[in-house]
């Protein structure tokens, strides 16, 4: 399966549909790349794929935010507009070791510019990747202590608060937070 299974029904449509058009105008990929879709409701628009580039410590995400921040910033954007993010790998977790160099990982830039397009634009954003790869290697050892439980219990919550009052009222559930930090 192409898609993430926290995804929408609609939205793992939308991915697998971008993700087909991709394969067929560039050819299947296996390795680390990344591409992206500004949908409008009159006009799509493909981007990519990118690849990283390690030399220069750019990640192929790097370019796919840079991309599309200027995409944003070039146009009047309506409120219904949304923006799909693509990458092979899961985005990094962990970016650049040395202290000297303040690099945010991927998945946080994404984050950030997510909540950046949503706040400034009204334009909604997923993420969508085949590999997922954490801490400690592939989701299959990330995450083998989540129940399902728990990943229901993330998606009834609105924000942290409420996902702590949910995991609270569930007597044999640990909170998420407290299981991936003891992994990590």
């Amino acid at each position: 399966a192409i898609i993430d299974t926290l995804l929408s029904d609609s939205v793992s449509r939308k991915f697998s549909a971008f993700h087909r058009d991709m394969t067929e105008e560039c050819g299947a990929e296996a390795k680390q790349h990344s591409w992206a879709v500004l949908e409008k409701p009159e006009e799509i628009i493909m981007y990519g794929p990118y690849y990283p580039n390690y030399n220069n410590g750019e990640h192929s995400e790097d370019i796919i935010i840079k991309q599309t921040q200027e995409l944003l910033c070039s146009r009047d954007v309506p409120e219904d507009w949304k923006v799909y993010v693509f990458t092979m790998n899961s985005p990094c977790l962990v970016r650049n070791t040395d202290p000297c160099i303040n690099t945010d990982p991927c998945m946080l830039s994404l984050i950030h510019k997510a909540w950046e397009w949503w706040r400034v634009h009204g334009v909604k954003t997923h993420i969508g990747y085949v590999r997922c790869w954490g801490f400690k290697g592939n989701k299959e050892n990330l995450f083998k202590e989540i129940n399902f439980r728990q990943v229901e219990c993330i998606t009834q919550g609105v924000d942290y608060e409420s996902y702590s009052k949910l995991a609270d009222k569930i007597t044999d559930l640990n909170p998420l937070c407290e299981t991936v930090f003891s992994i990590a």
